[in-house]
Formats: C-alpha cells, sequence, structure tokens
C-alpha cells in the first residue's frame, strides 16, 4: 500500500508540476503578447504622428514657398510702381516746362507787341504760381492729387 501511495503521489506531484509549468508557459505568452501588442500600437502611434507631422512640415513649406513669391512679386510691383512714377514726374515736368516756356513766350509777346492790358498779364501771372502746386500727379480713381510712394 505503501507503494501504491507513494506512486500515487509522486504521479499528482509531477502532474502538478507538469501543469504549473504549462499554466506559467501560458501566462509569459500572454504576457509578451499583451507586451508586443502594446510595442506594435505605440508604432502605429507613432507612424501616424510622424505622418502627420510631415504633412503639416510640408503645408508650411508650401506656404513659405507662396509667401516668398508674393513677396517677390511685391518687390517687383514696388519696382515698377517706382519707375512708373519716375517716368510719370519726368512727363509731368516736360509739360510743366513746356507749358511756362509756352506761357512766357506768350507773356513776351504781349509785352513786346503791347496789346497785353493789365488783367491778362494778371492771369498769366496767377496761372504760373499755380503750377508748382502740379507737382503731383491725378490720382485717377478720386481725381486728387497723390504724394510719391516711399518705397
Amino acid at each position: 500500500m505503501k507503494e501504491l501511495t507513494d506512486r500515487y503521489s509522486k504521479f499528482n506531484i509531477d502532474d502538478i508540476i507538469e501543469t504549473r509549468i504549462k499554466q506559467a508557459i501560458s501566462t509569459i505568452k500572454e504576457e509578451n503578447e499583451s507586451v508586443l501588442e502594446n510595442i506594435s500600437k505605440s508604432f502605429t502611434e507613432l507612424k501616424t504622428y510622424t505622418i502627420a507631422l510631415k504633412k503639416c512640415f510640408d503645408t508650411s513649406q508650401e506656404e513659405i514657398s507662396k509667401l516668398s513669391m508674393k513677396l517677390n512679386q511685391i518687390a517687383s510691383d514696388n519696382t515698377t510702381q517706382t519707375e512708373l512714377w519716375q517716368e510719370l514726374t519726368q512727363i509731368e515736368d516736360n509739360h510743366k516746362t513746356n507749358l511756362m516756356n509756352s506761357i512766357h513766350s506768350l507773356q513776351h509777346e504781349f509785352r513786346n507787341s503791347q496789346r497785353c492790358n493789365n488783367s491778362k498779364m494778371n492771369d498769366i501771372e496767377q496761372l504760373l504760381h499755380t503750377l508748382p502746386r502740379l507737382s503731383t500727379p491725378l490720382n485717377q480713381n478720386e481725381g486728387t492729387r497723390i504724394p510719391n510712394p516711399q518705397v
């Protein structure tokens, strides 16, 4: 009987040890799978954030490029505006000079011919005095003079 008891006890202990080892292996596998799943989720999140950051970076690069083009266009427009202003000023100065020369010529002619009365001479003098006020070109939208742009 003792033999049977010893044998039975030993059999049960081996079974218990084997069962415990299987349970431990199963638990370790489950924990490892959980850890691997968490690592996989973390990598997926990291990939998602990386893609989002890349899109933000690409968008900011596009915006920088657009702003750079706009800045270049503004600089070009300012240069063109300055060139047009200078051309307009030159044309205006030429017309003013021609007009003043014509008025002086008429004034001289009237004085020489002595056909000019005082009121006509006064009109001519007043016209001459208004010319310096015409030193800025007209704003086409408002019909008023506009100042020289500061670039």
